[in-house]
């Protein structure tokens, strides 16, 4: 172990989280595993150095961010039919139960134990599995809208189940305590939170810059202080609590902060500790219980990808989109580990037991983004449209744009990250994708290379930059029009030769104003009131 102060550490770590993504980005690779195993390189089983308690402390405020924006985004999908997530809960959690059960009868442990194991496989990694949805657009479209509510159920069950383990032979009283102090706050919330939030965004006066990131922390922060003080886990809060907010947030901007202030800061840091927290060194100890470990992990995706298969079957779910689900279900991280651990720590689990279960969660953590990956990566085919235009960013102005387009029956495609907007179009019969503009394998689903015009709308400059550039990369004789917001980014695009036509919507405010000042009547009539 190093004996070094702990802001180094710290500074590691972040540069852990910085270097990683911008290595991985031309790849496009999901970064999560990366983390990962920077951390455990780093960590007292490599490189030496120790994650002391405030970097386990912000490291925990990472996975209550990644489950708290998780919910805020549940909004994207309108309103959730929940029969989805919880058949694939009960289905998917009952399934591996099953079969984590068998297998400690099978290998001949106590009754306790194979519940315990049962319920442990039961759960999947939260914190993962939904960067790993997030980073495929098909995995978006297909899953988010009931994969992400299913997860947090199973891990809550998961989570119920082991505390009524922990009770085991002891008094039941205070597990019915505790499941009525649950039900109660959870309650409390539901009906609270939404009063709340309307009363506090409605006001009417002058607001400092950030009181509503300040507001959403607090209310996060005060929840889950309030959940643990009953013992309920934290990312079941933080998830209800980013649920309920998202739909009452009405600044864009702050989902923005929140999520720049979760994926900048308190995720990676989040991943990393947790890899510094695992040992691997059991795998060069000998040969003892390498065949536990074999026996657990197949267990693992074998009843993931049966449950998946089952649900996919009563839901109509084509059988690849079943299997793809399957794999993605694979992840066993914190839920895990945190329930192995405490097993161990009231006798549940031995020692051998333990580490298969600790090895399994390197490997389906490690693995599972490498499996996703080559199941999607030839997700969507390119669209056959020829000659038409692209429209990337779907705003107020696009909007417009494609309503006459639509009326004038031009062939045309919208390119949009948010899928909200995406169903919105398809649903009036519209072409959509998707996507981020700034990304070449999105833009070649559109058949970049035969578009004829391309109208970038998208408010950040740089993203503008980056997407024109793919453009024309992909299709030098494309016309591109622009929207840009300042003259160094204009500037930019004209001497690279980027653009064919330039909008600038503050510069033509400006000069209608200065045209409407200059040509009032003011000037010729001094009773003029500013009516026309």
């Amino acid at each position: 172990m190093y004996d070094v102060d702990p802001i180094i550490v710290f500074a590691i770590i972040l540069t852990i989280s910085l270097i990683v993504p911008e290595l991985l980005k031309e790849v496009k690779m999901i970064i999560v595993p990366f983390y990962i195993i920077g951390g455990m390189v780093l960590g007292p089983h490599g490189l030496g150095f120790e994650a002391n308690d405030a970097l386990v402390f912000v490291g925990d405020i990472g996975i209550l961010f990644l489950v708290f924006i998780a919910g805020l985004e549940i909004r994207e999908y309108g309103k959730i039919d929940w029969k989805k997530p919880v058949h694939l809960s009960i289905i998917s959690a009952g399934t591996c139960f099953l079969f984590g059960f068998l297998l400690g009868n099978f290998w001949g442990y106590e009754l306790i134990t194979c519940f315990l194991l049962g319920t442990i496989l039961m759960s999947s990694s939260v914190g993962e599995i939904i960067p790993i949805v997030a980073s495929s657009a098909h995995l978006r479209e297909k899953f988010s809208d009931f994969l992400i509510p299913a997860i947090i159920i199973m891990d809550a069950s998961s989570l119920f189940l082991l505390a009524l383990l922990i009770q085991w032979g002891s008094d039941i009283f205070k597990f019915i305590l505790f499941l009525i102090q649950a039900f109660l706050l959870i309650l409390l919330l539901v009906h609270l939170l939404p009063r709340l939030s309307r009363w506090f965004f409605g006001r009417k006066i002058l607001k400092p810059r950030e009181t509503d990131l300040k507001f959403v922390l607090t209310v996060l922060i005060i929840s889950v202080a309030l959940g643990y003080i009953i013992g309920l886990h934290g990312i079941i809060i933080a998830f209800l609590v980013g649920t309920i907010l998202g739909h009452h947030i009405p600044n864009e901007k702050t989902h923005e902060k929140l999520h720049g202030f979760g994926y900048g800061f308190f995720i990676p840091i989040f991943f990393v500790v947790l890899g510094m927290s695992l040992d691997i060194s059991f795998l060069f100890s000998g040969a003892a219980g390498i065949i536990l470990i074999g026996a657990i992990i197949g267990t693992l995706i074998t009843s993931k990808i049966i449950g998946a298969l089952i649900f996919s079957r009563l839901k109509r779910i084509p059988k690849r989109e079943g299997l793809v689900l399957g794999v993605t279900l694979w992840p066993q991280l914190s839920a895990t580990l945190a329930a192995a651990a405490v097993g161990f720590e009231y006798g549940i689990f031995d020692s051998e037991l333990l580490t298969a279960v600790v090895f399994m969660s390197i490997i389906t953590a490690t693995a599972t983004p490498f499996f996703v990956h080559a199941l999607v990566r030839s997700e969507g085919k390119k669209h056959g449209m020829k000659g038409h235009i692209l429209i990337v960013g779907y705003g107020r102005t696009s909007a417009r744009l494609a309503y006459l387009l639509d009326m004038d029956s031009k062939d045309f495609i919208v390119i949009d990250r948010k899928l909200s907007r995406v169903r919105l179009l398809r649903s009036q019969g519209i072409e959509a994708i998707l996507g981020s503009g700034d990304e070449l394998n999105v833009l070649r689903k559109a058949n970049i290379e035969h578009t004829r015009i391309v109208v970038i709308t998208i408010p950040d400059d740089h993203e503008v930059y980056l997407c024109a550039k793919h453009i024309k990369e992909a299709n030098e004789d494309c016309h591109i029009i622009a929207r840009v917001h300042d003259w160094a980014s204009y500037e930019k695009l004209k001497q690279e030769r980027l653009i064919d036509f330039a909008v600038w919507p503050e510069k033509l405010s400006s000069e209608i104003i200065i045209k409407h000042i200059i040509d009032s009547e003011f000037w010729e009539n001094e009773d003029y009131d500013g009516v026309e």
